[in-house]
């Protein structure tokens, strides 16, 4: 494959994704050896087609039209960035799970993760970016949304998870979602099983 196919593919890819979308070189290995895709991509980043959002990650620009600049990505995009950018599987941990399923409007002065890497921190806009490791095989065998749902209600607690909230939690998902949460689930806390499970029976009712 010639050079010149590796930058076309590369920009094609670019060129078909949403903007803002975020971008590490791991995203091309597919179409490119590493140091051909960093290639392209110093180009791009040349030609304003891409910026640095930080060192490895980079981002398609989003032109906020009403202020006139670029979006900044948010933390839980640049979580998931930095992820494929170490080959590490991560998992909302806490008020960061709370605050991604809408059960707490307070924005976290540090975005917290378990993560399969080890502890690393990250600052980024006004707070930090956390990963904490994590031996606890549930952020691999747990698909990422039923992941960030059992961090959420272990998060609340056990008494803190009412029917009001379960109901909240219920509407976020399909009927086929939560009947496959439900059953991924089955091995893990009694309880947190349990609540899956009620919102399941009220999505189905």
């Amino acid at each position: 494959m010639q050079k010149k196919d590796y930058a076309d593919r590369i920009k094609e890819r670019i060129d078909k994704s949403d903007a803002g979308t975020l971008f590490v070189m791991s995203d091309f290995s597919d179409i490119a050896p590493n140091n051909a895709a960093n290639r392209v991509v110093l180009r791009l980043l040349s030609e304003n087609k891409l910026r640095t959002i930080m060192r490895g990650i980079y981002q398609k620009p989003k032109i906020n039209t009403l202020l006139g600049e670029c979006e900044e990505p948010s933390c839980d995009d640049i979580a998931a960035a930095l992820s494929r950018k170490n080959g590490w599987t991560i998992c909302p941990d806490g008020d960061t799970a709370l605050n991604l399923l809408g059960l707490s409007t307070q924005v976290p002065a540090v975005w917290k993760y378990l993560s399969s890497g080890p502890y690393r921190t990250y600052p980024y806009g006004a707070g930090t970016i956390a990963f904490t490791h994590t031996a606890n095989r549930m952020i691999n065998r747990l698909s990422g949304p039923t992941a960030l749902l059992v961090q959420a209600v272990r998060a609340l607690g056990e008494n803190h998870v009412g029917e009001e909230t379960i109901k909240k939690l219920a509407d976020r998902y399909t009927a086929r979602q939560l009947e496959e949460m439900e059953r991924e689930t089955r091995n893990v806390t009694d309880w947190i099983h349990t609540k899956i499970m009620k919102m399941k029976e009220l999505k189905n009712a």
